[in-house]
This record gives C-alpha cells, sequence and structure tokens, in this order.
C-alpha cells in the first residue's frame, strides 16, 4: 500500500497537540507520550458524533506501545518512503459541533529497536465518511545509544565478543562508540573484567539479565544507570568465584550512586561470590539483593553493602543461609514489605534507616545465627525506624539490638524460640526508644534450664512510649520467656492496657523499671502470670488515681519474691489473683492508693474468689494514705492463715494499716498479726523509689538477697490433704499440689523439713502431680542436650558477642569519617574481626545441629512420658494437651499447625482456677496479646464453685455420647437427696445452657439441638458442692 494522490477531507482535522518527551537525542527506553486532537468540521444531526478511524504507522521492530487504548495492530505492514511500517489502528466517535466536537487520543511509545539517526519513523492518518485525512509525519525522533546487545530475549553474548579495549581497562560501552546507552536483550554473560562508567546507562529487555561468570570482575561506578525497558528484567547474577562491586561514590559525582531498578531480583549471589555495593539507589526492584535458599547447606558469600538506598519493593536484602556474616552499615530501607530479610544467616547492621516497611528487620534461624543491628542513638528526635508494623523480629536468632529511636510502629522489637545453650548474652536489647501502639517489646518462649549469678542477657534501659491501642497495648510482654533480666526500662502509657507484662515464664528478673499510668486506659503496671521465681526489686508505678489500675497484678506464681516496690497513686497497689504461695513480699510502698493498698482475691458473681499469697513474716512492707482500709482478704478463716501476716507494729501504723475481711467477723487480727521481730529494711539504692530521670542510667540496680525457701503450714495444709480451695476446690488442690512438689524436685533440702511433706513427695512421684513435673524436667533437659556440647556452644558464643562488640567500635569508628591512615586500619580489622565471626557463625552451626541431634530423643521421650501420665480431671487434660502441642512444636522448630491453634484457643479461653496452669500456658503460646477477664470468666455464672465441706465426697458422673449431636444423658453414680443444678458453658466460659438436677435422680436427659458444633463444659452441683467438670463436644 502507498500513499499517492490521496483524498482529502475537509470534515475533519487531526493535530499532534503534545509531544512529552520526545527529544533530540533521546535517550532509548525513555516513554514517549503523544497526545493527538481530533476535530468533527462538519455540521451534522445534533448530537450525533462521527466516527474516525484512526491510524498509527510505526518504523517496524522499533518502537513497543506501553499504553494505546483501543489500538490494535492492522496488517499487512505499510510501505512508506520504501520501508516497512506496522499499522496501529482505532476507531473514536468524535462529538458533533453542538458536543463541543473534539475529542483526544493519548498513545506512549518505548524505543526498543535500532533506530537510526535522521529516519523517519512515526506517521498517523485518519479517515472519516467523507474520505481520508493525511498522511502526517511525527516528531523526529534522533536515539541516543551506541548499541544493541543482542536482539531476542533467548539470546545469549558473550561480554568478550563485544567489547572494545583490553581487558581490565575498558570503560567504554560494548562495541565502542561516543554515546553510553546500551540496550540489552537475552543474557550478557560477563566473561573478562569490566567496567560500566561514565554515566552510562543500561537498559534491560524483558527477562534480560546480566550473568558474572566465575573469575571474573563487574564494576559499576560513577552515575551508571541500570533500568528496564517495557518494565521488569531478572536482574545480575554473581555466579561462584565472581565479583561485582558498585560505587557510586568512585567519580565524586553528585549525587553519588548508581541506579538499578525495576528487576525482579536486582542482585543474586551465588555461593562463592564477592558482592561489594555502597552508593547505590535501588528502585522499583521485587527484591534488591538475594541469595538462593539453600536448607542444609550454606552459602560462602562475602558482603559489604554501604551507604545504599533501597525504595519501593518487596525485600532489600533477602539472606539466605549465608555462612559468612552479611553487613549492612548506613544504608536506607523505604517503602517495601520488609526492609532486612534473613533466613539461616547471620547479620550485622550498623547506621541503618528503616521507613514505611511493613517489617524492619525479620530473622529466623536455628539458633546458631545472630542478629547485630546498632542504630545511630536512641534519640527521639532523630529516629531510624519510622513508621513500620514491627521494627525487629527475630524467631530462634541470637539477637543484639542498641541504640535506636522508633516512632510510628504496631510491634517494636520481637524476641521469640530463642532456646539458650549457656549464659553469655545471647539476649542484648539495649538504650531504645520505642513508640508503638501495640506492643513495644514482645520476648516469646525465650528459655534455658538454671539460674547463672554471672547471666547478663535481657533488656536494659529501654525507654517504651505505649499510645494508640487502649484495648490491649503492652510496653514490655513476656511469654514463656524465663532466665532474661529486664532492668532500668522505663515504660510510659499514653494509651494502653500494660505496662510489663509476664506470662507462664520463670526465672526471671525485674529491677529498676518504671512504669507511669498517667494515661487513657492504662491499667496495670506489672502483671506477673503463672511465672514461678520472678524477683521483682526496687521497680516503681506511678498511676493517675483511676479507679481501673492495678500496681501490681499477680496470678498463680509461686515462690516469686517482690522487693523494695513503689506503688504510687493506682487503684489497687497489688491484686492478687488464685494461688501464689509461697510469696515473699518485702519493704514494698503502698502510697495514695484509692481504694486499697493490697487486694487478695476479688468478688464473683455470687460469691468470692480466694486467693492465696502465703505468710509474710516481718517483712516490712509499708501503707501510706489510704481512706478506708490498706488491705483487703476476701477468703474465709483458713485462708486468712494462709496469707498471714506478722507484723511488728500497732495497726494503724505504716506497717501495719487497717484491713477488711469481708467473709469473716473479727478476721483482721487473723490476717495482719502484731508480734515483736526483726523488721526487714529496704537499704543502699533500693531504699528510694526510682523514677523517670534514672531511667537512662546503664548500671544494675542493687541486687537483693534471695529470701530462703523454707516448709511453712500452708505448705503441711497442702501435703497433708488438708488444704481446700473455696473455687473448684479439686482444681485448687491439685494445682497447690503441683506447686509444691516443683519446689521440692527443685530442693531436695526441704524434704528434710518435714516427714508429712517428704511422705507427700515419694506418695505423688507416680501420680499426676509427680508425673507432669517429670515431664516439665525433661522438657528443660532437653535444652542442653547431653551438656557437653552445650558447653561447646556456650564458649563459642561468648567469643562471638566479644567480636561482635569490637566490630560494632569498629564501624563506629568508619563512621565519624577518620583520616584515610586510621580508615585503613579500621577496615583491615573490620575484615580481620568479619573473617573471625564468620568461622566461629560455623562452629556455632555445627554444634547448633549436634545439639539438636541431642535434643530430639530427649522430646520424644518426654512425649512418652506425658502420654503415659493419667488425665482425667479438666485440669490434667489441660496440662497434658498443652504438653504435648509444645513438645509437638518443638520438634517442629517451634511452629503450630492450625488445629493446634485451634486446641490452644479452646484451653486459653478457660477459667484458669478450673483448667489449671494450662490455661495461662495456652495464651503465652498463642502469643496473640489478647486480654481475657478471669474474674467474669470464673464468676459463679461462668463456673465458679462454693466452698466445699471437708469430709464431703464428690459428686461423680458420666457422659455419654461423647461426641454427642442431638442429647446428652447423665449418669450420676452417688445421686444426692437434695435438687441440683446442671450447667453447660462454652469454650469462652459463657454459660449456655441450664436446668435443675431433681434430687436422687441417677439419670438425666439434656437436649442439645440448639448447640453449634464445638467443645463444651457441664458442670453438676448439689447440695453446695460440686462436681469436677467434663468435657463434650457436639458434632453436627
Amino acid at each position: 500500500m502507498s500513499f499517492l494522490n490521496q483524498a482529502v477531507s475537509q470534515s475533519f482535522a487531526i493535530d499532534l497537540i503534545d509531544e512529552i518527551g520526545a527529544g533530540h537525542p533521546l535517550a532509548n527506553c525513555t516513554p514517549i507520550t503523544l497526545t493527538f486532537q481530533l476535530v468533527n468540521a462538519e455540521p451534522a444531526q445534533e448530537h450525533t458524533p462521527m466516527p474516525l478511524v484512526f491510524d498509527l504507522f510505526l518504523l517496524e521492530g522499533i518502537y513497543t506501545i506501553t499504553d494505546g487504548p483501543g489500538l490494535t495492530e492492522t496488517p499487512p505492514l505499510v510501505n512508506i518512503g520504501g520501508d516497512p511500517f506496522e499499522n496501529w489502528r482505532t476507531t473514536v466517535m468524535v462529538p458533533s459541533w453542538d458536543d463541543g466536537a473534539i475529542t483526544t487520543i493519548s498513545v506512549t511509545l518505548v524505543i526498543t529497536g535500532n533506530l537510526s539517526g535522521g529516519q523517519s519513523s512515526i506517521f498517523y492518518q485518519g479517515t472519516g465518511q467523507s474520505g481520508v485525512l493525511g498522511l502526517f509525519a511525527g516528531p523526529h525522533i534522533d536515539p541516543n545509544f551506541a548499541v544493541t546487545v543482542g536482539n531476542l530475549p533467548t539470546d545469549e553474548t558473550l561480554l568478550s565478543a563485544v567489547a572494545t579495549g583490553n581487558t581490565g581497562q575498558l570503560n567504554l560501552p560494548p562495541g565502542g562508540g561516543s554515546a553510553n546507552d546500551v540496550l540489552i536483550n537475552g543474557k550478557l554473560l560477563v566473561d573478562v573484567d569490566y567496567i560500566f562508567d561514565q554515566n552510562q546507562k543500561l537498559y534491560m529487555g524483558a527477562n534480560s539479565s546480566i550473568e558474572i561468570l566465575g573469575g571474573n570482575t563487574l564494576q559499576l561506578l560513577g552515575q551508571v544507570n541500570i533500568s528496564g525497558c517495557l518494565g521488569g528484567w531478572d536482574g545480575i547474577d554473581v555466579l561462584s568465584g565472581a565479583t561485582l562491586v558498585i560505587d557510586g561514590s568512585a567519580d565524586n559525582s553528585t549525587p553519588l550512586r548508581v541506579d538499578i531498578a525495576d528487576a525482579t531480583t536486582a542482585v543474586t549471589a551465588h555461593d562463592g561470590a564477592t558482592v561489594n555495593i555502597n552508593d547505590c539507589h535501588f528502585m522499583r526492584n521485587d527484591v534488591s539483593i538475594r541469595t538462593p535458599e539453600s536448607p542444609g547447606a550454606v552459602h560462602g558469600i562475602d558482603f559489604s553493602i554501604t551507604n545504599n538506598t533501597f525504595e519501593i519493593g518487596t525485600y532489600g536484602l533477602e539472606m539466605n543461609d549465608v555462612q559468612l556474616v552479611s553487613s549492612s552499615s548506613n544504608n536506607v530501607y523505604r517503602d517495601m514489605l520488609v526492609g532486612i530479610l534473613g533466613l539461616r544467616s547471620s547479620i550485622f547492621s550498623v547506621g541503618d534507616h528503616f521507613e514505611n516497611l511493613g517489617e524492619g528487620i525479620t530473622m529466623s534461624g536455628g539458633g546458631a545465627e545472630f542478629l547485630s543491628q546498632v542504630g545511630p542513638a536512641s534519640d527521639p528526635g532523630n529516629p531510624n525506624f519510622i513508621n513500620c508494623g514491627r521494627a525487629v523480629g527475630t524467631d530462634n536468632v541470637r539477637t543484639f539490638v542498641k541504640d535506636n529511636s522508633i516512632v510510628g510502629a504496631k510491634w517494636g522489637i520481637n524476641v521469640k524460640n530463642l532456646i539458650t545453650n549457656g549464659y553469655f548474652s545471647q539476649l542484648f536489647v539495649v538504650n531504645n526508644y520505642i513508640e508503638a501502639t501495640i506492643v513495644g517489646i514482645h520476648l516469646g518462649r525465650v528459655s534455658s534450664t538454671s539460674v547463672d549469678p554471672d547471666f547478663d542477657g535481657g533488656f536494659f534501659s529501654n525507654k517504651i512510649v505505649m499510645s494508640g491501642n487502649g484495648a490491649f497495648g503492652a510496653g514490655i510482654l513476656s511469654e514463656l520467656a524465663s532466665f532474661t533480666n529486664f532492668f532500668n526500662n522505663e515504660v510510659k502509657l499514653e494509651d494502653g492496657r500494660y505496662g510489663i507484662y509476664s506470662n507462664s515464664g520463670g526465672f526471671c528478673s525485674f529491677a529498676g523499671n518504671v512504669v507511669s499510668l498517667k494515661g487513657a486506659n492504662a491499667e496495670e503496671g506489672f502483671t506477673i502470670v503463672n511465672s514461678p521465681k520472678i524477683s521483682l526489686s526496687g521497680n516503681a508505678v506511678y498511676g493517675n488515681s483511676s479507679t481501673a489500675q492495678i500496681g501490681l497484678r499477680m496470678v498463680s506464681s509461686p515462690s516469686t519474691q517482690a522487693t523494695c516496690n513503689c506503688f504510687d497513686e493506682t487503684d489497687f497497689g497489688s491484686y492478687f489473683f488464685d494461688d501464689s504461695s509461697p510469696l515473699t513480699l518485702q519493704g514494698n510502698t503502698f502510697t495514695q492508693n484509692s481504694s486499697f493498698g493490697m487486694k487478695v482475691g476479688d468478688v464473683g458473681g455470687t460469691g468470692p474468689i480466694v486467693a492465696y499469697i502465703g505468710e509474710q513474716f516481718h517483712n516490712g512492707n509499708t501503707w501510706g494514705g489510704w481512706s478506708s482500709f490498706g488491705a483487703v482478704n476476701y477468703g474465709f478463716l483458713s485462708d486468712l492463715a494462709d496469707s498471714k501476716f506478722i507484723v511488728n507494729a500497732p495497726e494503724g501504723t505504716a506497717l501495719h494499716p487497717p484491713v477488711l475481711t469481708p467473709n469473716v467477723l473479727d478476721g483482721a487480727d487473723e490476717w495482719f498479726v502484731d508480734d515483736i521481730g526483726n523488721t526487714f529494711v529496704c537499704g543502699g539504692t533500693l531504699a528510694d523509689c526510682p523514677t523517670p530521670s534514672l531511667i537512662l542510667a546503664p548500671d544494675t540496680p542493687t541486687e537483693v538477697p534471695t529470701a530462703p525457701d523454707t516448709i511453712r503450714i500452708p505448705d503441711i495444709k497442702v501435703a497433708d490433704g488438708t488444704f481446700m480451695g473455696h473455687n473448684f476446690p479439686e482444681a485448687q488442690a491439685w494445682k497447690a499440689k503441683r506447686h509444691l512438689y516443683r519446689r521440692l524436685a527443685a530442693d531436695p533440702a526441704l524434704l528434710g523439713q518435714s516427714t508429712v511433706v517428704s511422705d507427700f513427695y515419694d506418695q505423688n512421684q507416680n501420680t499426676s502431680v509427680g508425673g507432669f513435673e517429670k515431664v516439665a524436667a525433661e522438657i528443660a533437659a532437653a535444652q542442653m542436650g547431653n551438656g557437653a556440647t552445650a558447653s561447646s556452644l556456650m564458649a563459642v558464643s561468648a567469643q562471638m558477642q566479644t567480636d561482635i562488640e569490637a566490630l560494632i567500635t569498629v564501624e563506629q569508628g568508619l563512621a565519624a569519617d577518620p583520616a584515610p591512615t586510621e580508615e585503613q586500619a579500621l577496615l583491615a580489622q573490620k575484615a580481620q574481626l568479619k573473617q573471625g565471626l564468620t568461622t566461629l557463625a560455623v562452629q556455632s552451626r555445627t554444634l547448633a545441629a549436634a545439639l539438636g541431634a541431642e535434643r530430639t530423643p530427649l522430646l520424644v521421650q518426654a512425649q512418652l512420658h506425658n502420654e503415659e501420665v493419667t488425665a482425667t480431671a479438666v485440669y490434667e487434660i489441660n496440662e497434658q494437651d498443652v504438653n504435648r502441642i509444645s513438645l509437638e512444636a518443638m520438634l517442629a522448630d517451634g511452629e503450630y499447625t492450625e488445629a493446634q491453634l485451634s486446641e490452644l484457643e479452646l484451653i486459653a479461653a478457660q477459667c484458669p482456677l478450673a483448667g489449671g496452669d494450662a490455661v495461662y500456658r495456652a495464651r503465652a503460646m498463642l502469643g496473640d496479646a489478647k486480654p481475657y477477664d478471669d474474674v467474669l470468666l470464673c464468676g459463679y455464672d461462668s463456673g465458679q464453685a462454693l466452698a466445699k465441706p471437708p469430709g464431703t465426697d464428690d459428686i461423680r458422673f458420666s457422659i455419654a455420647p461423647n461426641p454427642a449431636r442431638d442429647y446428652l444423658m447423665v449418669e450420676l453414680e452417688n445421686p444426692s437427696d437434695e435438687d441440683g443444678r446442671l450447667s453447660i458453658f462454652d469454650h469462652t466460659g459463657r454459660q449456655v445452657y441450664k436446668q435443675l438436677l431433681p434430687a436422687e435422680m441417677e439419670t438425666v436427659a439434656v437436649l442439645l439441638p440448639g448447640l453449634p458444633s464445638g467443645l463444651y463444659t457441664l458442670v453438676l452441683e448439689q447440695d453446695g458442692h460440686r462436681a469436677s467438670p467434663q468435657k463434650f463436644v457436639v458434632a453436627r
């Protein structure tokens, strides 16, 4: 087809009104947007648009249309001036005169072929009802690239075949030429040493890539720009023995950077590669720098990544299975899903900046890897983590995080599944400023096996501000964490519920911490749940006189010592729920508490909820500023003796405030007893309450001597079976036995203090009490394997800690712009330390793998012993189920299945007084920071039992079928001669069914037509006492 003697219509016009991007010369792969205006010049019927065919002619093989609505290629090719052109056509409706008579078409093109300078390459025309208008020439495009490498995405081209100059000295584009641009199609194989420099631009065709072969070095210097032509390209692969050097500062240009954009993975480093990247801007890459996953093996890759910017993508760094220590220094990670992602790799990050990320740093490993991350300073005015969903998260990775300023986070720092193998600082989080909405610092399943006085790992001198989540919000949340220190931290609740919360941990120390409850929704300063052997010393909680605030809430945490703490202006200074006996309260100060300085137990639906804290003997606690009473105990007469305070002061003084015992007439004298004795007095730095002004002092507070454990009257009552709790008596008695048995197993010297206690210990070794403690001991012992491997790993890790601290000092020296001679010395020291750390990391990985192999049979043995325990009551079944799930997860690297999580949710929603300490453990294992109202769950209408008279046999019953569908048959073994009540509760503790239980009725039918599928608990009550609840399942 040719354009000779064409007719020209006067009924319409076409004008090219805009040429965005068209330049002289024009860099290849630059988008060109052409806008055409079509005008209807022919009067027609009112409001009747005119159809117009628009043709765009593009020189064959030169352009790709990236945006041209409605344009389709129409064969055949069109000959214009002897050259073939592609014909792209669309039909548009041009409005009539009375509707404006004008419409526009915009088309975006990109040069993807080899266009010669001076050649006309774009034409256009229109065809209306009265003929053809055109042919018009489009803008003159003068391309500016020297050469095209490869023609198709499947082509492979050796760099040596197209390079110009001497190997190792090349700084011109392949093929020579005076311009800087290069278009690469297919794969460019770098088989010679080569340098791209002088502001060169490399445009990468679709699915193209660069592969650096072993023994060769590719350098990208100055202001080299690599980007996709028509969007994505594969990236740069650095093979074994190959080296990639990127240095944007090499030519002292401004800005100092190399640009790499639009790749699937910009840089992939394979085993044995060397990658050094400085002053590079990575943008719009799915992954900027990555190592391939290699489970069971490791990559020996030497990384150094400094002064770069990573933005807009999924991951900045994705480090998988890297044996050598990867270093990231003074980089910026912005607008991505994750800044740094590490899997089974050790990473060293100093001075990095993270902004607008789902997660700043997230790492997981096998226990041998470490993260050492140091920010510029804990200055809230100069944050280095900004608006990150989670700033730092590690999973089974040794963690060292310090000197950061984190603002706008949901979760600040999260450390989980770190099973320590010694008493070096495997966990060290210090001097960070954190502003968060959900949790400032979260610790989940971090444990060891015994106490070591030299263990100094933990959380020190962090300042946490919580705001924006009144429903929960916790400054520090510790779940399933043991042997961890929390010293000199400050938590300020501007809007949040908990200051410092510990659930199902143990052997942790909280000292010198300050919690401010001055903000909205702030409820609890310290919350200690199911965490035995906790030490609280020299802490302070400052409230706002709100009626909903508690300084210290302690739940089922026996053998805990709270010494010289201050609780000021809260509703309750301290609140005790469940059994925490024996508990040592020494030298604590309760000041200006609006209700009570201390509250033991609570008020249930129709009866009291009784708690136990053990005898307090001349412990020197003081009360000041009470309104009516300094303390309240909701127990009955026998319970007061189990929580007795022996004081050397008359009533109405600071040591002996007026107390309230609402269930015992004249019970105050039975609870607080005035007797002669030496009173404990706080000394040293513990004599005064800490304040926020002291929070940045890094020194550990004065150590508090541990109160010696001894057998007392409440222990005798537990051992001889006369202890009978007033709430769920059987469950509470079993829990008390477990607490006592655990103490005896940990300290056999106690057995010699009482034959009753010694007999109790022998008698319970083969019951569920001793059986489950045996399982717990086996789980703890399994963490150390056979002992020798763990000791070797401890020594290696201690040296790693020393080298990490030295490397931090070197990095800080390099960041201070040292003199050239000093810089060279620091670089040499850095290289030496990194190599040493790499050697230690290899040893650590080997030892950790060996320790894991030693642990497996021990955990399997614990599984068998757990299954062998006879469990019939709800609290026993819960314990067995939680043990089983925990062991299964430990054998599966700490991950829970959906089915396991569903089981845990059912257990976690129970009343813990009835369901046992396993309820608290299930909540901690879920780790979802969900609050539970146990007063409501354990109230009478949700399962609270009345006091059981001494000598009364339990009601015994069975249920069938189980699972049930439409009905349930309940058969009583010893029916009462009085009417009773049958109640059914769902997994949340809500009562969903009740009916009268007639006297002397042996069999009762329960209809279940309205209950959905799920787990339920059935409770029988007769004659003022209750049977052990039984679970059943409704299956529809």
